[in-house]
């Protein structure tokens, strides 16, 4: 095997696996002070495990930037709000050149994708997920767990 199927490899059985984690990780990441020891813990425990785990330190990386942007207020719709940050959706997808790069690997195995190997998630590479979530009967609105767990997996 190669590195890019290892790697992919890897990302799904993180994806697959530790998806209640990743979820649990992100709901006491957006509270304001940890309460419970066995909360501090956990978010120990996962902190320490992406120390060796590059993938895993991606991910959580990728909740902790998307927990530090400002959010639209109670009254603002988030497609408004997207519209007035056109940024928003690329930078929420994948901020990650590698993984990206992994991405159009995959795609483009698949002919899904034509562009540059380059790590860019740009308009061609929505493009390419966007065609494969509508081939897989995918309903996300941007490149979720779900899809990025079939991208890699199929």
């Amino acid at each position: 095997m190669n590195s890019t199927t290892d790697d992919s490899l890897l990302l799904s059985k993180i994806l697959a696996s530790r998806e209640h984690d990743l979820q649990h990780y992100f709901e006491l990441s957006m509270l304001k002070m940890l309460e419970k020891e066995e909360d501090l813990e956990f978010i120990d425990k996962i902190l320490k495990e992406a120390e060796s785990n590059a993938i895993l330190a991606s991910i959580l990386a990728l909740i902790d930037d998307f927990i530090s942007l400002e959010l639209p207020g109670e009254t603002e719709s988030l497609e408004a709000y997207k519209r007035k940050q056109p940024w928003l959706s690329e930078y929420l997808v994948c901020s990650d050149p590698e993984f990206n790069l992994l991405l159009q690997k995959h795609l483009s195995n698949r002919q899904l994708y034509d562009g540059l190997l380059d790590g860019i998630y740009g308009d061609k590479t929505k493009q390419a997920v966007d065609k494969f979530k509508q081939i897989e009967g995918i309903d996300e609105p941007e490149l979720g767990l779900k899809t990025i767990g079939k991208i890699l997996t199929n």
